[in-house]
């Protein structure tokens, strides 16, 4: 009695044993099963689709199942795939892509650019983590938003590194130099060393807008260009009315004065002239003048004519 005893704790100790196995086994079962379907749900959740990209890289209606997702922590940075300008960072949804190798660039000014090569899968979304990093300090110049109308006269500049083109809207022309070097005219955004800079914008006609600022890397200073015309009197350009004529550049005064000149002439000259017709026969042996006839009353009627009379 005693020994079937024995041996039928022994057999129930058997199957307890067993049965904690096979419990063990059903929960890391379970357990996998549980991991597997958060994995299988995870990858089959529909990314959202870019809403800028180019057509070597556009998204689909629906859920983008085979792209590229970019994330980057530097703002306004230009993203571009396959050489073509998908969009600007933060770009938070997935850019739909075929699957195959893929070139990424992403560049702003002030950093250095991140280029790299990076396979997508048929099915998967690929995930980048770029980081770009500031090395120069950039300027960022504007002309004003209503600019004044240049001044009569002003050159406009035609041609690259010597005489700027006019801004388009009212012939406004603007030229701008950084530490005395022309770099070109509004708008104009360019990057600069690091440390101090002296800027110098100028038009003909207005004062210069003048100003220093320290270049820091990854930094842009935006400006916008504060030209102010320069008085009537020191301004070249401006158009300036003519100074009034005076007395003797008026047209009147000579003609008065050549009236006058021929009325004393007249009054010189025919004295003289009639003088000298009576003198004519003065000191001379011979002497003609013509004098009419005189018509006597008893001698017919004939037609008066002139006689010719000699003197010795």
């Amino acid at each position: 009695m005693r020994g079937r005893f024995c041996s039928l704790l022994r057999t129930l100790g058997a199957l307890g044993i067993l049965a904690a196995t096979l419990g063990v086994l059903a929960a890391v079962i379970a357990m996998g099963l549980a991991v597997l379907d958060i994995r299988v749900a995870s990858a089959g959740e529909p990314v959202p689709p870019s809403k800028t990209a180019g057509s070597a890289a556009s998204p689909s209606a629906g859920s983008v199942s085979t792209g590229v997702l970019v994330r980057c922590a530097t703002e306004k940075a230009d993203i571009f795939i396959d050489g073509e300008q998908v969009g600007q960072t933060p770009l938070k949804e997935a850019l739909a892509l075929k699957s195959g190798e893929h070139t990424i660039r992403v560049a702003r000014l002030g950093f250095t650019p991140y280029i790299d090569v990076f396979k997508v899968r048929a099915g998967q979304v690929t995930k980048l983590d770029v980081e770009i990093i500031p090395i120069s300090g950039v300027l960022h110049v504007t002309a004003p938003s209503e600019p004044v109308a240049a001044p009569a006269g002003s050159p406009d500049g035609k041609g690259k590194g010597a005489e700027p083109a006019a801004v388009p809207g009212k012939g406004m022309v603007i030229r701008i130099f950084v530490d005395e070097k022309y770099l070109g005219q509004p708008p104009l955004e360019t990057e600069l060393a690091i440390g101090s800079h002296a800027v110098r914008i100028e038009r003909g006609g207005y004062y210069p807008d003048r100003f220093t600022f320290n270049a820091v890397a990854g930094e842009t200073v935006e400006h916008v260009a504060d030209l102010k015309p320069l008085p009537p009197d020191q301004n070249p350009y401006a158009k300036k009315e003519p100074p009034p004529a005076k007395w003797y550049q008026k047209w009147w005064v000579w003609t008065l004065a050549a009236v006058g000149v021929a009325v004393i002439a007249t009054a010189v000259i025919v004295p003289v002239v009639v003088t000298q017709n009576n003198s004519l026969c003065n000191n001379v042996d011979v002497c003609a003048t013509v004098s009419p006839l005189t018509q006597s009353v008893a001698a017919p009627a004939a037609a008066p004519g002139p006689a010719l009379m000699l003197r010795f």
